[in-house]
């Protein structure tokens, strides 16, 4: 992996924070949303770092869901409910 891992989060003013093990946690990225600062009141602007935030999970949830098809694992259905839940957990973060 080559980047940091996750979980990210959003701070008050659309930051994306994580943790690395070299320095803790600090700012992975701010989200400019058509001026210099970064600004949190825009709704657009929260959103876009929501989806940024979500990269890490998206990311393992296509992983897992490419893997299981790949493999035909999507017939076992513990497998497929882990896998829906694992989407349905990333993509919430992202949107909501």
């Amino acid at each position: 992996m080559k980047h940091t891992p996750g979980p990210w989060r959003i701070d008050n003013h659309a930051q994306i924070l994580g943790k690395s093990d070299f320095v803790g946690e600090s700012v992975l990225g701010r989200v400019y949303c058509g001026d210099i600062f970064p600004n949190d009141e825009l709704p657009e602007c929260t959103a876009n770092a929501k989806l940024i935030s979500a990269a890490p999970e998206l990311l393992e949830a296509c992983k897992m869901a490419f893997d299981n098809m790949r493999n035909g694992e999507s017939k076992t259905r513990y497998r497929l409910i882990t896998c829906l839940n694992a989407l349905d957990e990333a993509i919430k973060k992202a949107t909501e």
